[in-house]
């Protein structure tokens, strides 16, 4: 065993070394450096991206599904409420079912205290939030007596909008602004990092969102262009619910009117797959860069 005065003149030898090979000592140094520092900075994606759970109850009996023609060229089809509401009182296998608008969030003008801006709003059915398990940490969330013609306008906001407009206020919970030329009344505040559809700073009923379309013509299909989202019972997998979809849109077809379109398939996936499908190759992808780049690193 070395004593600790030789240890202390082997440090000021290497220290010395070093600094007469600046040049030869920089660049494993900063190899290193910038290894480590990458592979700290993708684990802290991944872990926030796909490992950390998302802000929903029991995500892995959550699906969501859309309607497909591979015959035509059709990749995403929309349901009809009609649809949806045979599918819940018909479905063996899902346990609650609900519906958001099948193109997602997009821009509205939003105008209160006589100043107006975009913000991006999404159109779910009342049940939206009791299905997919999420609470609001202030005020309440949509329900099914909001998604009826007639009832009064309301939005729930995003954490990040209720945090950038109303300075996290409590205040904000009923107050009126105008959405798309019709008045609205925020009743609640989603909970961080909770954005589905992504990037949606406000949500409404299908009703809601039919009351802000001014031609009549578009009206009907503002509500009814939806995609499905459920629960799985328990025990019943993702290729189970699939058949049962398929089968009862087989059913739906057959007492439909001659103009609807035949020959749909449904396409179902996993909530959780639909959240980070997108992103999980190519950050597992990076990840795996990063660590080569960690390994040539050390080799130096």
């Amino acid at each position: 065993m070395i004593s600790a005065e030789q240890f202390c003149r082997d440090v000021r030898y290497a220290w010395r070394g070093c600094g007469r090979a600046r040049g030869v000592t920089a660049a494993p140094v900063l190899t290193l450096t910038v290894g480590v520092a990458g592979a700290t900075l993708m684990f802290t994606l991944i872990e926030g991206v796909l490992l950390r759970p998302l802000p929903v109850r029991q995500q892995d009996r959550l699906l969501v599904a859309w309607k497909a023609l591979p015959s035509g060229g059709l990749a995403h089809f929309p349901f009809r409420v009609h649809e949806i509401d045979a599918i819940r009182r018909e479905s063996q296998l899902l346990e609650d079912v609900a519906a958001l608008g099948y193109n997602g969030s997009g821009p509205s003008v939003a105008v209160e205290g006589g100043a107006a801006s975009y913000i991006s709003t999404a159109s779910v059915t009342g049940d939206f939030f009791r299905v997919i398990g999420v609470d609001a940490i202030l005020g309440r969330t949509l329900n099914r007596a909001d998604d009826v013609t007639g009832a009064e306008n309301v939005v729930v906001i995003s954490n990040g909008l209720w945090q950038r407009r109303y300075g996290r206020s409590p205040d904000a919970i009923g107050r009126r602004l105008i959405i798309d030329q019709q008045p609205f009344t925020i009743v609640g505040v989603a909970p961080p990092d909770f954005a589905i559809p992504r990037g949606v700073e406000a949500w409404m009923t299908t009703a809601a969102s039919a009351s802000t379309v001014t031609n009549p013509a578009f009206r009907e299909g503002a509500r009814n262009d939806i995609d499905l989202i459920a629960r799985l019972r328990p025990g019943a997998t993702i290729e189970q619910a699939r058949s049962e979809l398929h089968a009862l849109m087989r059913s739906l077809e057959a007492t439909a009117s001659p103009h609807t379109e035949r020959d749909l398939e449904p396409v179902v996936q996993s909530y959780e797959d639909l959240v980070v499908g997108e992103v999980r190759s190519a950050m597992l992808l990076l990840f795996g860069a990063v660590g080569l780049v960690l390994l040539i690193a050390v080799a130096n």
